[in-house]
């Protein structure tokens, strides 16, 4: 497991806190940047409420056959994701109009609009699988 998965893990599992994990990951961004010098693209400015991001995503998968799996994940986790994402990766998707940073950086704004489900599905067989936001 490489650090940057270990530290996630470890905020996951609630040893560390965000702003521990942020730290964390910023020293091994830089430790790596030292190493290898790339060529980085320009980040979106931090929004300014990037402190207040708060709820969670929500997965729920509820089986007719009992076998039900409940997901959540803390939308300040989605904003570490940043720190992770490979430059490489980030071009990739801003060639196909993705700017994947913008919607990072803008994730408390976007999260104030939905006030639904993200996916609602029930199958014919009464399994339910829903995705939504927890404020």
């Amino acid at each position: 497991m490489n650090e940057k998965a270990k530290i996630l893990e470890m905020l996951n599992e609630g040893k560390i806190t965000v702003d521990e994990a942020e730290k964390l990951l910023n020293a091994v961004n830089e430790v790596k940047s030292n190493e290898f010098q790339a060529p980085k693209p320009p980040k979106a400015p931090a929004s300014p409420s990037s402190s207040k991001t708060k709820g969670k995503i929500k997965i729920e998968v509820l089986s007719s056959d009992g076998d039900n799996v409940r997901i959540s994940v803390p939308l300040k986790l989605v904003k570490a994701i940043d720190k992770m994402l490979p430059n490489k990766v980030a071009l990739e998707l801003e060639e196909e109009g993705i700017n994947l940073r913008d919607l990072i950086s803008n994730i408390d704004e976007t999260i104030d609009e939905i006030d639904e489900d993200l996916v609602n599905i029930v199958s014919s067989e009464g399994d339910n699988v829903r995705i939504y936001i927890e404020k």
